[in-house]
């Protein structure tokens, strides 16, 4: 079970009242987005330095050359375990869930109530990863 794909979905409601923004994010195209070595993009997002892309459709991190994109994936990636991506990937959206936590206390909850039918399920595994 994959909480990225809640967390995916609660960035489109981000973007929609602008704040990846207004939370340290530089817009650089119409749905890419940069904060640090982070890149968010609809289709999935990228450690730029250190050489992580996490593809949304597949709900699959690789290994990648580092300054690989979304949603570019080169012949070379390689395929990572969840777990190890997600350890790699969570120290740079803490900063950014800190931020909406304490300028919106409850805006994560209220969407969390609001997700669509098909993501509830995973609604549970999203609070463990990020509350």
């Amino acid at each position: 079970m994959n909480s990225l794909r809640v967390y995916f979905w609660m960035l489109g409601q981000d973007v929609r009242l602008g704040l990846l923004t207004q939370g340290g994010f530089q817009r650089l195209g119409r749905s890419l987005y940069r904060r640090g070595s982070l890149w968010l993009h609809q289709l999935g997002l990228s450690l730029e330095e250190e050489g992580l892309v996490y593809l949304r459709a597949q709900g699959q991190f690789y290994r990648v050359p580092p300054g690989t994109v979304p949603p570019e994936l080169p012949p070379e990636a390689r395929p990572l375990p969840f777990k190890h991506g997600w350890q790699q990937l969570r120290p740079h959206l803490e900063d950014y869930e800190s931020w909406v936590g304490s300028s919106r206390p409850t805006y994560r909850q209220k969407l969390l109530r609001i997700c669509p039918p098909a993501l509830r399920p995973l609604r549970r595994k999203w609070r463990e990863a990020f509350l």
